[in-house]
């Protein structure tokens, strides 16, 4: 019988993964995704000229009503955001994590933002929304989905080969001293966690330096934090 799940994948490195837990709880928070945003910005171009044209303070959660994997699987993570021009215009944010090689990521992009990305309005002459899709990536080898995918087509196709704009993030690259200085250390944290997921000794280099933050945070907040720390690296590390 043939299975009719859209989220089925034949592909073994995109098959749900435990740990994309813990990216949607640490990012499904608007006020962290705002921070991972600004220091992603640092690090990648259009996505710095993308948050410089939007409010990041309008900020709002797409609830998961259209998935149903809650803190378990694929860790889409949809949000919509007004732009800074003061005009009456959303634009959508879809975030994704990786921590693997999956040649279907850009396909499962595609098929959000075309069932998820909409505004249902008789004003409107297009239900679509402009979509930003981040691809956020933490693993062994160093691979990028987006490529070369532009330099296959002629000069007339660049920008427009996907339905949606896309920027990929290699979260190794965010600087120690930016986490560290971000003023969210849960942000900071958890980020670093991913950096060195497969590094024991740089995780035992760099978290212990958020011990005065931690001390400075609520208790059950950090303790929630090393909790949900703890359970994503023993994946990784002992």
């Amino acid at each position: 019988m043939e299975n009719k799940d859209p989220k089925t994948k034949t592909d073994e490195t995109s098959k749900p993964k435990p740990h994309d837990a813990f990216f949607r709880w640490l990012f499904g928070d608007v006020g962290r995704l705002r921070h991972l945003l600004v220091l992603s910005g640092k690090v990648n171009r259009d996505i710095g000229e993308f948050i410089s044209e939007v409010n990041l303070d309008t900020l709002v959660r797409i609830p998961d009503s259209y998935s149903e994997v809650a803190e378990t699987g694929e860790a889409d993570l949809a949000f919509r955001v007004e732009v800074a021009s003061g005009a009456p215009l959303l634009v959508g944010i879809l975030v994704e994590h990786k921590s693997g090689r999956d040649s279907g990521t850009l396909d499962q992009i595609a098929r959000y933002v075309n069932s998820v990305m909409k505004i249902y309005s008789e004003h409107r002459a297009f239900s679509g929304l402009p979509t930003m899709a981040i691809i956020f990536y933490n693993g062994r080898e160093n691979w990028n989905p987006l490529g070369s995918i532009e330099d296959r087509y002629p000069s007339c196709f660049r920008g427009r080969i996907l339905p949606f704009a896309c920027s990929f993030v290699n979260m190794i690259d965010i600087p120690d001293s930016d986490c560290l200085a971000c003023e969210d250390t849960a942000t900071g944290m958890g980020i670093v966690a991913m950096k060195y997921a497969y590094d024991r000794e740089k995780l035992l280099q760099v978290l212990p330096q958020f011990k005065k933050a931690l001390q400075r945070m609520p208790h059950d907040e950090a303790a929630c934090l090393l909790a949900k720390i703890s359970i994503y690296l023993k994946e990784y590390v002992t």
